[in-house]
């Protein structure tokens, strides 16, 4: 089983400002391994989405936002004619 290993800097927040990974001192370097297995299986793709319920899905959602779009445009416009009124 082969392996993919992954460098990077764990520094405390703050340390640096914008630092390159080159700069990393030894003492926060660290590393770790990954099975490529892990990286490259294919049974953990995603299923097979029904159009239908993707598109009703969508649908609602859409709806709320242009709801809550048209909500609070009414509000503004109610709270704009108390302001001037």
């Amino acid at each position: 089983m082969s392996q993919v290993y992954v460098l990077y800097c764990e520094v405390p927040h703050g340390t640096w400002g914008m630092a390159v990974a080159a700069q990393c001192p030894d003492a926060y370097r660290k590393e770790i391994a990954i099975d490529l297995q892990a990286l490259t299986h294919q049974d953990a793709a995603l299923p097979q989405l029904n159009t239908s319920d993707v598109t009703k899905v969508f649908g609602m959602g859409f709806c709320i936002v242009v709801l809550f779009f048209l909500v609070g445009r009414g509000v503004g416009e109610v709270l704009r004619l108390i302001r001037r009124g």
